[in-house]
C-alpha cells in the first residue's frame, strides 16, 4: 500500500496531475434526486407507531465525506456506461444516488460487450448526485486536454450503449507508469500522447504491449460496503483478476479493520494475524492463467479471476463507520521485478439495525 501511495505523490511531484482541480465542464448535471411522494396517513396511530420505529430502530451512520467509486457501486448508485460524443467513445459515469463521489483515482471497469478500460481521475474532484463525469479515450485524444480513458483489451470493439461494472479494483502501477510517462519514444519530435502510432496514441500501444508480455494482476472487492451490527457475521469476498496474456504468480493481502472479527476463510490463507490493535492480516497466494482474447472482436476477452471468500463478526465494539485500507497485491512481471496494484478500502457501517445494502447477514 505504501509503494501505491508513493507513486502517486510522485506523480503528482513531477506536475503531472494537478492536486486539486474542479471537473467543471466535464461534469453534466442531469437533473436533481427526486423522492417519490408518499400518500398521506389518514390513521394518526399508524403515523404515531412509524414514529416510534424510526426512533427505536435508526438507520447506519451516513458519510460526512464523499464516498468511495467502491462503496457507490456497491450500493448501486453508479451507472457507467460507453457513449458517442464528439471526442469519439467516451466513458460516462452518472451519480444516480443521494452521496457525493469522490473521483480521485484511477479505476478498471469491465464490460462484456465493449473494450475494458482504465479511467483516469482528477484529484480532488467530486461527483455530486444526479451528474455525471466523462473520460474522452487516450488512443484519440491528441490534444490531450480531457480526463482520458486507456483501451486495456486490444481485440474487441468498442460498442456505444454498453455497461461497466466497477469492483474496486484500480488500475496497476505498471499500467500507470505506462499512462503518466513523457517521451518521444521515437524521436520523431512528437510525445507519445500525441504521437498517432498503428492504432492509436503510442502511450495506447504501449499499454496493449505490456499486457501482452506480462502478467498483470488487479484485486477488488465482491461487495465494497458492508451494511452490520454487533454479532452478526457475514461472507466477504476479495477477487484477484489477471488483465495479462501471460500467467500470474502473487500474493494478495488484506487488514481487516478492527471493528470486525475474522472467524474463517474457505481457502488457507499464507499469513492470518490478529494484530494487536484489533485488526486481522490476510495473505492469500493465487495463481492465475494469462487473458485469453477472442478471435471474434464481438467477444470479450476471457480473464482468470480467484475468488477468496472469508467471514467476519462484527464485534460489540463495532460502532458508526470506518473505511478499511486498501486492499493489496504484488506480483511479478515476466523480468521478474515486482509490481503493485490495490483496491479502494472496505466501508463498514456498524448500526442498531443494519442497512438492506451489502452481504447477506446472518445471526
Amino acid at each position: 500500500m505504501s509503494g501505491m501511495l508513493a507513486l502517486r505523490g510522485r506523480w503528482l511531484a513531477l506536475g503531472l496531475l494537478p492536486a486539486c482541480t474542479p471537473l467543471g465542464g466535464l461534469v453534466e448535471k442531469v437533473g436533481a434526486a427526486i423522492s417519490p411522494t408518499e400518500e398521506p396517513d389518514d390513521d394518526p396511530d399508524a403515523a404515531d407507531d412509524e414514529a416510534e420505529e424510526d426512533q427505536v430502530a435508526p438507520t447506519c451512520p451516513e458519510p460526512n465525506t464523499c464516498i468511495s467509486l467502491a462503496e457507490a457501486s456497491s450500493r448501486g448508485e453508479i451507472d457507467v456506461e460507453l457513449v458517442d460524443t464528439a471526442g469519439g467513445p467516451t466513458l460516462k459515469i452518472f451519480n444516480h444516488g443521494s452521496r457525493d463521489i469522490c473521483i480521485d483515482a484511477w479505476v478498471v471497469l469491465l464490460s462484456n460487450g465493449s473494450q475494458d478500460a482504465i479511467a483516469g481521475h482528477d484529484p480532488g474532484s467530486v461527483l455530486s448526485p444526479g451528474a455525471a463525469v466523462y473520460f474522452y479515450y487516450g488512443a484519440w485524444d491528441w490534444e490531450g486536454r480531457k480526463l482520458p480513458w486507456y483501451c486495456i483489451e486490444h481485440n474487441q470493439y468498442t460498442a456505444v450503449g454498453e455497461f461497466y461494472t466497477f469492483n474496486g479494483a484500480l488500475a496497476p502501477d505498471a499500467l500507470l507508469d505506462i499512462v503518466y510517462r513523457r517521451q518521444d519514444s521515437d524521436d520523431d519530435g512528437t510525445e507519445d500522447h500525441f504521437d498517432w502510432g498503428n492504432e492509436g496514441t503510442v502511450t495506447q500501444e504501449y499499454v496493449w504491449s505490456w499486457l501482452a508480455e506480462n502478467p498483470t494482476v488487479v484485486v477488488g472487492r465482491a461487495n465494497g460496503y458492508l451494511s452490520t451490527a454487533p454479532g452478526l457475521e457475514a461472507e466477504l469476498v476479495l477477487q484477484a483478476t489477471n488483465l495479462g496474456r501471460e500467467p500470474a504468480l502473487g500474493m494478495v493481502t488484506e487488514l481487516v479493520p478492527a471493528e470486525l472479527e475474522v472467524i474463517r476463510t474457505d481457502r488457507q490463507p499464507t499469513i492470518w494475524t490478529n494484530n494487536p490493535d484489533g485488526t486481522t492480516t490476510l495473505v492469500f497466494a493465487v495463481k492465475l492463467d494469462g487473458a485469453i482474447d477472442s478471435e471474434n472482436s464481438d467477444n470479450p476477452a476471457i480473464y482468470d479471476t480467484e475468488s477468496i471468500p472469508y467471514t467476519v463478526r462484527a464485534r460489540a465494539s463495532c460502532t458508526g463507520r470506518t473505511i478499511g485500507p486498501e486492499l493489496t497485491a504484488e506480483w511479478p512481471d515476466a523480468s521478474g521485478e515486482t509490481h503493485l496494484s490495490a483496491g479502494q478500502g472496505l466501508v463498514v457501517e456498524c448500526c442498531d439495525q443494519p442497512g438492506v445494502a451489502g452481504p447477506t447477514l446472518r445471526p
